[in-house]
């Protein structure tokens, strides 16, 4: 009979209607997530015993959290995630004392996190990402020792970041993007030896990247990007050798980029756009050979001649032939464009412009590029023919039109 159930699994399907689980007494494990269910949320009330309980993704019409939900005291695994419920996370949720994973993110709950949670000392996953939470993150998240991932992005919280959290010795993931947070914060983070994912994305941290940042050997993600973090990239990035996406856009950083960085063979994403960097690319660029995109543009700045990348575009980057992007614009690039473009068969996007002393003439093997989109090289000394087979293939190319050039280009499109 099926009031017998202990486990009933009908998530990621298509699934519609009102769900009714009346009578189900024996039911352990409850997972109805990523369907298309709606009316009420599930009434549990004759299902005590349940330890996983995921409803997420569903058009459910429920306003509050369920707070008849917390009276199950086995509950180990709890995902109400992107049901649009709103007010505040509940005090009662510290009862919930087995619980150790617990997911609320795509909600609308908003007030602050209440101390309570901070007793789920089994916790070992916590998304609140994407609602409208606020305050300070409390200091009593420093006893969820047990903590794996810590998930706070998209919400609004504000001010510094507990010195205690430094006590999350066990976290491998831990995500604070998009808030307003501030002050120094990667001190505390260089004592969480097994942290794989970083992500402080658009906040307002500030201060220099501390040495002992670069002794977290297991980082395999860095996302720094549009903060206020200032000073050099260490050449100690080559002991990050496990890292595969490190992005510092859109910061205060300055200096040369370390030759080190080449040594990073699993590195996909490297992006150092818009900030202060000078001096040349290293010249070992091309040992990077997983790299995808290679964002190094918009370091330029009038105000210093010591800003922006100089010297030639390495020819150790036709090495990079899983290239997608490469973007080297508004920066102080000289010398020719490389060749041997033939290798270059997955660019979808080439950008040098605003690089007013690279010149030369477009390589003749320019056109072996067959994935090309977006062709940039407006505000550049290049002359030459880009090749037609860009024009038939609808490659969107931006040139100076007219003026010292003799670029030659039936589909171009003048810029600026």
């Amino acid at each position: 009979m099926i009031q017998n159930l202990k486990i009933l699994l009908l998530g990621y399907n298509n699934l519609t209607g009102v769900v009714d689980l009346s009578g189900m007494r024996n039911l352990e494990k409850l997972v109805l997530e990523n369907n298309d269910f709606s009316g009420p949320l599930p009434d549990l009330s004759d299902s005590s015993s349940i330890q996983t309980l995921r409803l997420g993704n569903n058009g459910f019409d429920n306003l509050f959290f369920p707070t008849n939900y917390l009276e199950m005291r086995n509950m180990t695994d709890l995902g109400l995630n992107n049901l649009d419920l709103t007010g505040e996370i509940p005090v009662g949720i510290g009862t919930l004392t087995n619980l150790e994973i617990l997911n609320l993110e795509g909600n609308s709950l908003n007030g602050e996190i209440t101390t309570s949670l901070t007793e789920l000392l089994s916790l070992r996953i916590l998304t609140v990402n994407n609602n409208e939470l606020s305050g300070t993150i409390p200091f009593e998240i420093s006893f969820l020792t047990n903590l794996e991932i810590l998930d706070l992005s998209v919400n609004r919280f504000q001010s510094m970041i507990p010195v205690a959290i430094r006590r999350l010795t066990s976290l491998k993931v831990l995500k604070l993007a998009s808030n307003f947070f501030e002050g120094e914060i990667l001190i505390p983070i260089t004592s969480l030896p097994n942290l794989e994912v970083l992500d402080l994305a658009n906040n307002a941290f500030i201060g220099n990247v501390p040495n002992s940042f670069w002794d977290l050997t297991s980082l395999r993600k860095v996302n720094l990007t549009n903060n206020y973090f200032a000073g050099e990239i260490s050449g100690l990035i080559g002991n990050l050798n496990q890292l595969q996406s490190f992005n510092a856009a859109s910061n205060a950083f300055r200096g040369r980029i370390p030759d080190r960085i080449a040594s990073l063979i699993n590195l996909e994403v490297l992006d150092l756009s818009f900030n202060f960097f000078g001096g040349p690319i290293p010249s070992n660029i091309g040992d990077l050979t997983n790299l995808r995109d290679l964002l190094l543009g918009t370091n330029y700045d009038e105000s210093s001649s010591s800003f922006g990348l100089n010297g030639s575009i390495p020819s150790s980057i036709s090495k990079l032939q899983k290239l997608e992007k490469l973007v080297l614009n508004r920066n102080r690039i000289s010398g020719f464009l490389p060749s041997q473009h033939e290798l270059l068969k997955s660019v979808m996007v080439y950008d040098v412009s605003e690089n007013e002393e690279l010149g030369g003439t477009i390589p003749k093997d320019f056109s072996n590029m067959k994935q090309l989109n977006r062709l940039n090289i407006f505000g550049t000394n290049i002359d030459g023919t880009v090749p037609y087979d860009f024009c038939n293939r609808n490659v969107a190319i931006k040139v100076d039109c007219g003026g010292a050039t003799t670029l030659k280009c039936s589909c171009c499109l003048c810029f600026p």
